[in-house]
């Protein structure tokens, strides 16, 4: 098999960069099985492009990456539970810090308490998986999606029924306004 040309190379790494949405040096890596000299090399080259955004340190303190495509992706005036969705699918691990950090927007503010809220919404749900318990004034919990069904994030409902203790049955009437 004839070696990848460099353009080829950088291609399949953008490939992977945009299935991925977000990563860090670290899962570009393991997804590639590139090196991290080359890995590097590319989002340098991305960055310095606007092809990616540089959001900060994700889990274990590893740098973070979007992939802009000439527009923010969580930017998509979707709302705040629609920024904290895309955050989560894009990072392979996070915290309610990490998912504030990078569900704000200019237009959108996500606090660390509406983030914790979500989370434990999603996990009593399971849509996520504790991957590390949080302890008092010490560290957040640590989460991973475990039921990632599509872009559009899950929300609470409140949904009115009418309970029929004799039959055991619930009937339906829609949501509360």
């Amino acid at each position: 098999m004839a070696a990848m040309t460099k353009e080829e190379l950088n291609q399949s790494l953008w490939a992977t960069a945009v299935r991925l949405e977000s990563f860090s040096y670290f899962d570009l890596c393991a997804e590639t099985g590139r090196s991290e000299k080359v890995v590097r090399a590319a989002i340098k080259g991305w960055e310095e492009q606007r092809k990616v955004k540089r959001l900060g340190a994700g889990a274990k303190n590893r740098i973070v990456f979007r992939v802009l495509e000439g527009r923010e992706l969580i930017a998509r005036d979707i709302g705040p539970l629609g920024n904290m969705w895309t955050a989560m699918r894009g990072l392979k691990t996070f915290s309610p810090i990490d998912i504030s950090a990078h569900a704000s927007t200019d237009a959108v503010g996500v606090s660390i308490d509406d983030a914790r809220a979500y989370c434990g919404t999603l996990l009593r749900a399971g849509y996520l998986k504790e991957l590390r318990k949080a302890s008092p004034r010490k560290h957040e919990a640590t989460y991973r999606i475990v039921k990632n069904t599509g872009p559009k994030a899950p929300r609470v409902r409140r949904v009115r029924v009418v309970f029929d203790e004799n039959l055991g049955e619930v009937t339906h009437m829609g949501s509360l306004s």
